[in-house]
């Protein structure tokens, strides 16, 4: 028991700190209404961090920006811990917790990269000196799976599916708006789970190649979660 807390505590060192930002994509169902209010609270034009403590700031004060320049010491305390635990612990054990901190590291590497690579098209009128915190973080993550590799030499290939928005709707500092609004945006989150779960009931036809579009629907609904809008 006491192991498994010590994994779930690396599990939320992974990604805190961490920057984000939220495509419109990801809220296809929101009313006129709310896509207005939400568009004077800039929602969609503003980055935030999730600082190490589980605390979310918006990157519009510059000094919360040097928050993610923690990542490479907090992933380095996670390697160091996950060393101590491997000695402690039995080989079973540790292959079972080590192995679901490997998937969560996997899926927070194609998270960051989805982040980063749609960053221009999402964020057009950002400033671009930010962009550098997204490919800094990318960075930090991959080296950490390579110094993962390197101390613990695994053959793993399978990812977690990992939903960032899932992570920040249970931190309210990340929806900081009435009430209204914050259950406007958590029932478009649910409503795309519903239509993702229905899908998957559906029989899936094989294709051999897809189309850039269609892999990015694919990336949307494996990491974050939801349903693109063809509207």
């Amino acid at each position: 028991m006491e192991a498994t807390k010590e994994m779930e505590a690396l599990l939320k060192r992974i990604y805190m700190p961490s920057v984000f930002y939220f495509p419109k994509a990801l809220f296809p169902n929101l009313s006129a209404e709310t896509k207005k209010m939400l568009m004077e609270y800039r929602f969609f034009e503003d980055i935030g961090i999730i600082k190490t403590n589980e605390d979310i700031r918006s990157l519009r004060i510059p000094t919360n920006a040097l928050e993610i320049y923690k990542k490479d010491n907090v992933l380095e305390g996670n390697l160091f811990q996950l060393l101590e635990m491997k000695d402690r612990l039995g080989r079973e054990s540790f292959r079972f917790l080590f192995d679901k901190y490997l998937s969560n590291v996997k899926a927070w590497i194609f998270a960051y990269k989805r982040l980063l690579e749609n960053f221009d098209s999402c964020m057009p009128k950002t400033s671009k000196n930010k962009k550098i915190f997204f490919e800094y973080q990318c960075r930090a993550l991959d080296d950490h799976l390579i110094k993962l590799n390197q101390k613990f030499q695994f053959n793993f290939k399978n990812t977690k599916t990992t939903n960032l928005i899932d992570v920040l709707s249970k931190h309210k500092s990340a929806f900081p708006f009435n009430k209204s609004i914050h259950h406007s945006l958590i029932r478009s989150i649910e409503k795309n789970d519903n239509e993702k779960e229905r899908e998957t009931k559906k029989p899936i036809k094989k294709q051999l190649l897809l189309t850039e579009k269609e892999a990015d629907e694919f990336l949307l609904k494996t990491v974050f979660n939801v349903k693109t809008d063809h509207k």
